[in-house]
């Protein structure tokens, strides 16, 4: 397993972008391997899905270690453990809002129109309007509805 950070590829390097903004650049203090940083910008869409796994990664390796006291030093895991769910679930919010679904609208476009209508993979419409069709005519009467109107309320049997 490899551990490596450089700012001068932080514009193009995906993997020292998520460690950045997970905060482990520092090569004394390794929180999260090369291989792990991978793994989650291979599961997740964005760099802000990936920072948010990788924090939830390091917030569960932090909750599984024991406050400890020594004389007057204290080392808090769960305030830590703390502090990096709080910030996965800040970059949980900036996946969806900036790398997130976002809406389609089809019909727009004459192309995607062809193109789906071309589709032999695509389930065919239950109706379709066509050119002949003329909706300006009402519908003849279907079984034994009247088929002028009449006047009061319904002969009841």
């Amino acid at each position: 397993m490899t551990w490596s950070y450089s700012t001068s590829d932080l514009l193009t390097s995906p993997k020292d972008q998520v460690r950045f903004l997970v905060g482990d650049t520092n090569a004394n203090d390794e929180q999260l391997q090369n291989e792990e940083i991978l793994f989650s910008l291979n599961v997740r869409a964005s760099i802000w899905g990936a920072a948010a796994t990788c924090c939830e990664s390091i917030s569960a390796s932090l909750s599984r270690r024991a406050d400890t006291t020594t004389g007057e030093l204290r080392t808090m895991y769960s305030n830590l453990s703390r502090a990096y769910h709080a910030r996965a679930m800040n970059y949980e919010t900036q996946a969806v809002a900036m790398g997130g679904a976002l809406p389609f609208v089809g019909g727009i476009s004459i192309a995607q129109k062809i193109l789906a209508e071309t589709d032999l993979d695509r389930v065919q419409p239950a109706f379709s309007r066509g050119l002949t069709d003329n909706n300006n005519y009402p519908v003849a009467p279907a079984g034994n509805e009247p088929s002028v109107p009449t006047e009061g309320p319904p002969n009841v049997v």
